[in-house]
Order: structure tokens, then sequence, then C-alpha cells
């Protein structure tokens, strides 16, 4: 890792081990679980011997699912893709999505599990090129973590708290104080911040919409699943 004054150097290969730290790979270029209907619990399994009986073994074992709740000796294919899909993880955990080559850059070999279909598209190659990408974003993110001392050092307090919709807090310290909104929903939110935070001014500090509004107002648009933080006093 290298950083100069806070700010971290703009190498491709120091980026990536930068925000490892932080990060799972796969978080830093959003992507997503697999869910084909051939699902990849599926292909992994295939691979073994007696591949019905040890599922229903392992559910009986651990008590829990079907098997154990009403008490089946058998599963059809269909019934048992369906426990593995909600049972396993081998969906979230498909080899890392290097580039659009074959087998996403991962290996010139085939792996041992298959390759999210959406690699083509979702990349770590095309999210270090992508200015607006959830990459540069978290890098912008990490970035002001090591500028910005109320990040690391300010005192946390939630506010609306009974909130299940929009998680708001601030981050304090002496010197500053920042106002965090966010919204968990795939809604538009007018939300009321004034009624939580006694503030006269503010101004936005960053949010993953370029067109969040700009000055801390006591009611704030809320796009959906926007996140908005402002400096304010």
């Amino acid at each position: 890792m290298h950083h100069a004054d806070g700010i971290i150097l703009c190498s491709i290969e120091n980026e990536w081990e930068m925000l490892k730290s932080y990060l799972s790979y796969g978080k830093l270029i959003a992507c997503n679980e697999y869910n084909e209907d051939q699902s990849v619990s599926m292909i992994r399994a295939k691979q073994y011997e007696g591949f019905y009986k040890a599922t229903e073994y392992l559910l009986s074992k651990e008590k829990r699912g079907i098997a154990y709740c009403t008490g089946r000796k058998g599963f059809s294919t269909k019934d048992t893709l369906e426990l593995l899909r909600l049972k396993s993880r081998d969906n979230a955990r498909t080899p890392m999505q290097w580039s659009t080559e074959k087998n996403a850059g991962f290996s010139e070999a085939e792996p041992w599990i298959a390759v999210n279909d959406n690699y083509k598209t979702i990349n770590a190659e095309a999210s270090v090129k992508d200015p607006k990408s959830v990459f540069s974003y978290y890098k912008k993110l990490v970035q002001l973590r090591h500028e910005v001392p109320v990040i690391t050092d300010g005192v946390y307090k939630l506010l609306d708290a009974d909130n299940e919709k929009v998680y708001t807090y601030l981050r304090k310290n002496e010197d500053e104080t920042l106002l965090v909104i966010c919204n968990f929903t795939k809604e538009t939110i007018v939300y009321p911040v004034g009624d939580f935070v006694e503030a006269s001014q503010g101004t936005l500090f960053i949010s993953n919409y370029d067109d969040a509004p700009q000055q801390y107002a006591d009611a704030i648009e809320l796009k959906p699943y926007g996140a908005y933080v402002y400096e304010i006093k």
C-alpha cells in the first residue's frame, strides 16, 4: 500500500491491494450471486456419487429443512436443487471476474466452479476504467477515510432509530459534524431530516447520486438506495 499525504496513489495494483483491506474483491465491482436455474450448487454436487442421499442425510443430521420437518425419505431433482439453493453458499463463491477474457480472466484452466455469465459486463477491468463504478466510489470513500479525521475519530450518534427505511446518523468530533442519510428502499422518499437534526447550514460531502442536493435542507429528497453525506453546522 502506498499513501502520500493521505491520498491513495493511482496504481491499479496498489488500488486493489489497498481496497481489499476493507472489502472483498466481489463487492468492489458489485458482483451479484449466481442465480441460474442450473445452479452452481448442482454443478458441484454432480461431481459426487450419492448426490441426493448426501443432501438428504445432511439436512436430517442438521435437524433442519424438509427432511427433518417432514420425515420424507426422497426428493425430486427440483426439490433437491431448491434446497441446495437455499442452503449452499456456492452461488456467492464463483471465480473473481477480472476481465472479459475466457473464464473471466480468473484462470486459463477450467475453474472448479462455474463463472457467472455476467462477467462480460461486470468485471474488474471495466470497473477500474469507469469513474462512476462501484469500485471508483469505494476509492473515494477510502480516500476520505484517510483524509478526514471525523470519519475515524468522530463520535457516532444514531438518529430516527425506529425508521426501517432510512438509516440516519451523525459522526461528530470537536471540529466537524457529518450527517449521513441512507435510503434502504427502491422508493424515492422525501425525508424530514430537520425533525432529528439541528443545523443552520450544510454542504454535500459525498453521495452516490451526481444530482444530489448540494445544500442541506430540513427535508431532503432521497432517491432509491441513495446515500447522502452532509457536513453540517
